[in-house]
């Protein structure tokens, strides 16, 4: 739906095969998903949990919502309004993050499960995670090279996509990204130290 020649340095799947080839290769990828989970070894619930914890977060309620947006408001450029493009940030990317964590939290829990209050943190940390990640995919793509992206850089310009730094600039947008990590490891204090914490800061820091 990018429409770009490139990911991750390789020839897109439309453009190596075809569109309908790429369309059914996600379609398979989704479904792998929910299999991968409702099979996992884990106590009682927790994968029936984790099925409709996903399901909620790649359909209507949120990755497909979001796509949608970002394809509808292609095009209007810097015409748009902060509020839409964080709205698109939402669907499209924090809430399937989030459910990544959140299923984290859930499949690693020995014991009872975890709290509503823990659960709640954790699927903050995840819509601040994923609001900054998709932030700086937009910086990228400003700034970034083909060799490093593994993508078309400035393609987002080209066709006129609403992003964070095309509304606000890119000097807020940067503050934007360090304020949420900073949120989101707070959200998670006894994550210091880990390698989630870490994930969390990579977030900020990657270039690719």
């Amino acid at each position: 739906m990018d429409d770009d020649d490139l990911r991750r340095g390789r020839p897109s799947l439309h453009r190596r095969f075809d569109e309908a080839t790429a369309v059914l290769a996600g379609d398979a990828l989704l479904t792998l998903g929910f299999d991968v989970l409702a099979n996992m070894e884990a106590a009682p619930g927790v994968a029936l949990e984790s099925v409709r914890v996903l399901a909620e977060a790649a359909g209507t309620g949120g990755l497909i919502t979001g796509q949608a947006l970002d394809l509808e408001y292609t095009g209007r450029g810097e015409r748009g309004e902060l509020a839409i493009v964080e709205r698109i940030h939402e669907f499209k990317t924090a809430r399937l993050i989030a459910a990544a964590m959140e299923i984290g939290a859930l499949s690693a829990w020995v014991g009872m499960p975890p709290s509503d209050d823990a659960l709640a943190r954790v699927r903050r940390a995840g819509h601040l995670a994923g609001s900054a990640f998709q932030i700086v995919d937009d910086l990228l793509d400003l700034a970034g090279d083909a060799t490093t992206l593994g993508k078309t850089p400035r393609k987002d310009v080209a066709r006129g996509k609403l992003t964070f730094p095309a509304v606000t600039g890119r000097s807020v947008a940067e503050q934007a990204v360090r304020d949420r990590i900073e949120s989101a490891l707070a959200s998670l204090p006894e994550a210091g130290g880990t390698p989630l914490a870490a994930l969390l800061a990579f977030v900020e820091t990657r270039r690719s």
